[in-house]
């Protein structure tokens, strides 16, 4: 969710060190997509979903954003809020931390969202970086040759890649009703094959597992026809099951991600650990104008005042498996 900042190869970069007392790991949250694909509403969506999930389950899920951070994630917050389109903040350019807290270890920070818990240093947990990947850094790491760019040390930490496929970009073809390639599929098989080239060019750069997940954005604008070639029902429009993710993402790759699926079934360098992806949906209507001074579709809420319509449910679901890379 912070931007990954275009850089030339460098020596593989130290993760901020959370101190040996507190027990934390730290895993990468790496968001890539295409201009336009809703990579800043996506941001501001997850953050808002934690906000909310953290509300619901009281004990059970805290997080902390870090003071350098909460600037940021607050901008992002309020503006989802208040109904507007998000825009990403100019100040953030370096990733966005937040400490994730395990289950009995934060009694207290009802909004954890607006204040630090000066305890959750000596609590065990999760340090999640969040990075929200420029195009440019994309593609400076497509064509690197497998050079250890400022995207490909952030991946090769291992955490999950989010990749973020604009709906508007699912297709069939009206004249063999066959689906077509996704515009950005020869982007996403070039930062796989970058992936693989930047393993077998620095052994033991690979830290930790990557796990990769699909998120259809602009769902609510798929359609029917389209929906049904992910899944036998089309999917819900709130949320989806463990299952249907993991069949949705295998239809996505055979049906519109060729050149992507290629290169997954093409064989792994050894100290590479990709995991088998899974998808998720995501939308956020506006409420009839165009442009960036568009108002957000929403309701009103008994427990949370006005909030922004969108699948929550796959948010919370995605946030559980962020907790589970961890």
């Amino acid at each position: 969710m912070g931007a990954c900042e275009p850089t030339e190869p460098r020596p593989f970069r130290e993760v901020p060190n959370t101190g040996p007392a507190s027990g934390r790991r730290v895993s990468s949250t790496i968001i890539v997509g295409a201009e336009g694909s809703g990579r800043t509403f996506f941001s501001a969506l997850l953050y808002s979903s934690l906000v909310r999930y953290g509300g619901e389950v009281g004990d059970a899920f805290r997080f902390h954003a870090r003071p350098e951070s909460l600037a940021a994630l607050g901008t992002l917050y309020e503006s989802v809020r208040a109904g507007e389109a998000p825009r990403w903040p100019d100040s953030a350019n370096a990733p966005l931390v937040l400490d994730l807290q395990f289950p009995g270890h934060s009694p207290r920070g009802l909004l954890a969202h607006l204040h630090r818990d000066r305890d959750a240093q000596a609590s065990s947990g999760t340090a999640l970086l969040l990075e929200r990947c420029s195009t440019d850094e994309v593609a400076r790491f497509v064509a690197s040759g497998g050079a250890l760019t400022s995207l490909g040390q952030a991946l090769l930490e291992g955490g999950a890649l989010v990749v973020l496929l604009d709906g508007s970009g699912l297709k069939i073809d009206p004249g063999t009703s066959q689906p077509l390639a996704h515009p950005w599929d020869p982007v996403l098989s070039g930062l796989l094959r970058a992936l693989k080239l930047a393993v077998r060019d620095h052994p033991g750069a690979s830290k930790g597992p990557i796990t990769p997940l699909l998120v259809v954005t602009k769902y609510d604008l798929v359609p029917d026809k389209v929906r049904a070639t992910l899944l036998p029902n089309g999917g819900t429009m709130e949320g989806w099951t463990e299952e249907s993710r993991v069949v949705a993402a295998r239809e996505l790759l055979s049906r519109y991600l060729p050149q992507s699926r290629a290169e997954w079934t093409s064989g792994m360098p050894a100290g590479l650990q990709l995991s088998p992806p899974v998808a998720f949906i995501s939308w956020v209507r506006p409420d009839g104008g165009s442009g960036p001074a568009a108002r957000l579709k929403g309701h009103d809420t008994p427990a949370r005042g006005w909030e922004p319509d969108f699948p929550y449910l796959e948010y919370r679901d995605l946030i559980e498996r962020l907790r589970r890379l961890g």
